[in-house]
C-alpha cells in the first residue's frame, strides 16, 4: 500500500506510484558528482540530481513542505530578495561583522530536518512518509551510510533556510537587544552598528550560542570571520559599500567587466569566458544597472 505521500507525488508528477516508490528507495544514489574549485584553494563538491528526482525535489517544496518557516533576516534563495537587499541593510553601518559555516550544506542531516518537521511541519506525515522524504532530500556520497544536505539539489537552499530558522531567531533577537543589524545569505552571517567595540564582545555571543546548539551542529569557519569599519573596503556578499553608504561593484569589478568586453568584441572569448561576462552583466545589472546598460549597448555595437 502506498504511502499518502508516495501518491500525491505520483498525482503532480505524472509518474506511476511504482516509480515514485523506486526513485524514492533508489534517491541517495541518483546524482552525478563533480568538483568546482574554490578562489582559496581546495575544492566544492557538487552533486546534482537526477532529472526525475529533481522534479520531485522541486514538488516536495512547492507543496509539501512549503510552508515550514524562513526568517525574515534571509536574503538567500528567497523570492524578492538577494545580494543587494542583503548589503542594503548594512549600508549605514560604521562597524560590519562577517562570518560563515564550514561545509554548510553538508553539516545538516536527516535528523536535524525530522526534529524541524515535527516542530513546523502543519501537515503530520508518518514515520515511513518522513524516511522516504529524507531519501528525496538528502544525498549519500559513494562509500558513505550516512545522508547529507548537498550542493547542488534544487531543494537544498530552501531546506537549508527553514532548518535555519531557530538560530535566526536567535541572533537577531539578540542582535536587536544591542542595535545590531543581523542578515544571513546561505552560510554569509552579517552584523553590523554604528557604535565602535560593540561587534567584539557580540562576536563572542554568536560563537556562544552555535556552540550550544546541537541540531543543526554548525562549525565556524575561523577563516572567515572579519572585522570591517567604514575606514576600510566595506564588502557584503560582493557588494562594495561606499563611504556614503552607495552600494557598487567596485574598481575591481568594473575593470575586470571593460576588459572582458574590450576582448568580446574582437572575439578574444573563449566559451566559458562569453559565459562569465554575462554572469557578471547580470550581476553589475542589479547592483549598478546604468554601467550594466552601457556595457551591454558597447557588445550589441559590435
Amino acid at each position: 500500500m502506498p504511502t499518502e505521500l508516495a501518491s500525491k507525488l505520483s498525482l503532480w508528477s505524472g509518474l506511476q506510484v511504482a516509480d515514485v516508490e523506486h526513485l524514492m528507495r533508489t534517491a541517495p544514489r541518483r546524482y552525478k558528482v563533480f568538483r568546482i574549485p574554490k578562489r582559496n584553494g581546495g575544492d566544492r563538491v557538487v552533486a546534482q540530481p537526477s532529472r526525475e528526482l529533481k522534479m520531485l525535489q522541486r514538488l516536495v517544496v512547492e507543496r509539501i513542505i512549503n510552508d515550514l518557516p524562513v526568517h525574515d533576516a534571509v536574503h538567500g534563495y528567497v523570492a524578492g530578495r538577494g545580494i543587494k537587499s542583503n548589503a542594503a541593510q548594512h549600508a549605514d553601518s560604521n562597524f560590519i561583522l562577517k562570518m560563515d559555516f564550514s561545509d554548510f550544506f553538508p553539516s545538516i542531516r536527516p535528523g536535524d530536518f525530522g526534529r524541524h518537521l515535527k516542530r513546523y511541519l502543519h501537515t503530520p506525515l508518518n514515520a515511513i512518509e518522513r524516511v522516504q522524504l529524507y531519501r528525496l532530500l538528502f544525498w549519500r556520497p559513494k562509500g558513505e551510510s550516512s545522508l547529507r544536505l548537498c550542493i547542488g539539489a534544487p531543494s537544498s537552499p530552501f531546506v537549508s533556510n527553514t532548518i535555519m530558522f531557530r538560530l535566526d531567531e536567535i541572533f537577531c533577537s539578540a542582535a536587536k537587544v544591542q542595535g545590531i543589524t543581523y542578515t544571513r545569505y546561505a552560510d554569509d552571517l552579517t552584523f553590523s552598528c554604528r557604535h565602535k567595540g560593540v561587534l567584539g564582545d557580540f562576536e563572542h555571543e554568536i560563537r556562544r550560542y552555535v556552540s550550544q546548539i546541537r541540531s543543526p551542529r554548525l562549525v565556524i569557519n575561523e577563516n572567515k570571520t572579519v572585522h570591517i569599519s567604514r575606514a576600510q573596503r566595506r564588502m557584503v556578499t560582493g557588494v562594495v559599500i561606499s563611504s556614503t553608504g552607495a552600494l557598487s561593484l567596485g574598481r575591481d569589478r568594473k575593470r575586470l567587466i571593460r576588459s572582458m568586453a574590450f576582448r568580446a568584441n574582437r572575439g578574444l572569448l573563449s566559451r566559458d569566458e562569453e559565459m562569465e561576462l554575462s554572469g557578471l552583466l547580470s550581476f553589475a545589472h542589479d547592483i549598478e544597472p546604468v554601467f550594466a546598460q552601457k556595457m551591454r549597448l558597447r557588445l550589441v555595437r559590435s
